[in-house]
């Protein structure tokens, strides 16, 4: 992976800029940046993984939403002014809305599956070190935090919290966690029995030192497995919350509602809704790709 990690950066930043360059002639760009990239690459024989040029390309995209397009996306659009997908009804640019829709909802839902992480690992390492009858309660707990379907948890959340970016991703961290604790509370199980645990507790350590020192380093795959479906939920409910109408204060894109605001002009502007489904479609179909190049041992569950 660490070999196709530096051309699939130069070929995103080399697809961002097409992005940077949109008013000037596609030609331009292709003949000055996008060309050259792939000749340098080609030339050297760099190995391409797909999955993350298009991961890094939507995530420059995103990040750099402000400067691809210098119209905020709830400016109204000037006189003359060029938009390659049109203008909404109040003449605010399409493209850069969807931009800025994909900026949200990728943050929101990282940092929230970056929560939910850090939950899980905390409630997986009580679970492990505390006592029996601890253990059943949490093992309870989760039980019943996972009978009951996540939009009932974001709907009785957003029905007490303001609408806004905050509120979603602490939505995603308090509720995704239970999943990813399950699991790697199973993986602590195993590691109890290991070798290398057994000869830690010979040497007096307790279990705490056993847990950080031993137990963590072993979790890495685990956990990164676990982001990454976490992530693939994350950005696939925020958007059905958006195309909902529901999480962020209205007149904010998201994803979903750049969605919702394509079906509804379909028949005069199917531009929109094309983009917005591709870039979805692109989160999720680069993560379940660079989850799948995860080794297969070290995968706890399947993406729903």
């Amino acid at each position: 992976m660490k070999r196709g990690l530096v051309p699939s950066l130069l070929l995103a930043l080399s697809m961002t800029s097409t992005l940077l360059l949109a008013h000037r002639p596609f030609w331009f760009t292709l003949t000055w940046v996008l060309l050259p990239a792939y000749a340098w690459m080609a030339r050297r024989r760099f190995p391409l993984r797909p999955e993350l040029v298009l991961i890094v390309f939507l995530a420059l995209s995103a990040l750099a939403a402000p400067l691809l397009r210098f119209q905020g996306p709830a400016m109204s659009s000037e006189p003359n002014a060029f938009h390659p997908l049109g203008t909404d009804l109040l003449d605010r640019d399409i493209l850069t809305r969807i931009l800025y829709g994909n900026r949200n909802s990728i943050l929101i839902a990282a940092f929230g599956s970056g929560l939910a992480c850090f939950f899980g690992l905390l409630a997986s390492g009580l679970m492990a070190l505390g006592p029996r009858l601890f253990r059943r309660f949490w093992d309870g707990l989760l039980q019943a935090l996972l009978s009951i379907p996540l939009l009932v948890y974001f709907l009785l959340g957003l029905a007490f919290l303001e609408p806004g970016p905050l509120s979603l991703t602490l939505l995603f961290g308090f509720t995704l966690w239970p999943e990813l604790a399950r699991m790697v509370q199973a993986r602590l199980l195993e590691l109890k029995s290991a070798e290398f645990v057994q000869v830690a507790r010979m040497r007096g350590d307790g279990e705490v030192a056993i847990f950080i020192k031993e137990a963590l380093p072993n979790l890495g795959p685990v956990l990164m497995a676990n982001f990454l479906i976490t992530l693939v939920n994350a950005v696939l409910l925020e958007s059905i919350l958006g195309y909902l109408g529901l999480g962020l204060k209205p007149g904010v894109p998201s994803l979903g509602r750049m969605i919702r605001l394509g079906v509804q002009t379909l028949d005069t502007q199917p531009s929109t809704l094309l983009v917005s489904m591709v870039v979805l479609v692109g989160w999720l179909a680069g993560l379940r790709a660079l989850l799948s190049g995860l080794d297969h041992r070290h995968r706890p569950l399947q993406v729903q």
